[in-house]
């Protein structure tokens, strides 16, 4: 009896432990992936399938994952910060408002030049020199405005380009799967999947590519 409980302890050990030993990358499509992740970047997660023998390393791109369980316990939860459904939205948002803001302080501007226009045409047959005196205020608020229109859309747009810069390293083309023979002489030959993102519409679509270098 001992024996057998033995027996029984030793299988369970044998099966058990290798599920307790790996990781599991939860995707936000509820899916998971039984693995053992290498490396986590900014964009992509590197991981080999458990179980796997040949030991190959596939690539995920982040946006698509929800959390990460290690085999320690530990639960990363991946920032969510760029959704596959249109993440450009406050890209444009930031550039509407650098647009709106700027442009509103350079037609407040133009309406001040304007003005110190009109007032140095008139200052001539005035005597007092008040209309000399408004013409030169005018003048520094026009151009002092028109300034400030053009830093607060530069700034906004900056803004924007980084932002765009994130999400760009983020929802890159990324390689699911890629397998690579080198034959002698250094040519090789690849065969693989590619994951490519509509950038706009936040639509997947799988691409498969063969490679061959003489």
């Amino acid at each position: 009896m001992r024996q057998v409980i033995l027996c029984i302890s030793l299988l369970l050990l044998f099966f058990v432990s290798p599920l307790i030993a790996q990781d599991i990358i939860v995707k936000k499509d509820k899916s998971t992936i039984y693995c053992h992740v290498n490396e986590v970047t900014d964009s992509v997660i590197y991981y080999a399938v458990w179980g796997d023998q040949s030991e190959t390393c596939y690539l995920l791109n982040k946006s698509l994952v929800s959390s990460i369980i290690y085999a320690n316990g530990k639960r990363e939860i991946i920032d969510k910060q760029f959704s596959t459904n249109n993440p450009y939205k406050k890209v444009k948002r930031l550039k509407t408002i650098g647009w709106i803001g700027g442009g509103v302080l350079a037609g407040v501007g133009t309406i001040f030049l304007a003005t110190s226009i009109g007032l140095a045409a008139n200052s001539s047959s005035d005597g007092t020199g008040l209309f000399s005196y408004f013409s030169v205020g005018s003048l520094y608020y026009g151009l002092s405005c028109v300034a400030l229109g053009a830093g607060f859309t530069t700034i906004f747009h900056v803004a924007a380009n980084k932002q765009k810069k994130k999400i760009d390293a983020t929802l890159q083309t990324s390689t699911i799967y890629k397998y690579d023979i080198t034959f002698p002489g250094g040519s090789s030959f690849s065969l693989g999947a590619d994951l490519l993102n509509d950038r706009i519409l936040g639509n997947q679509t799988i691409g498969l590519g063969m490679r061959y270098s003489f």
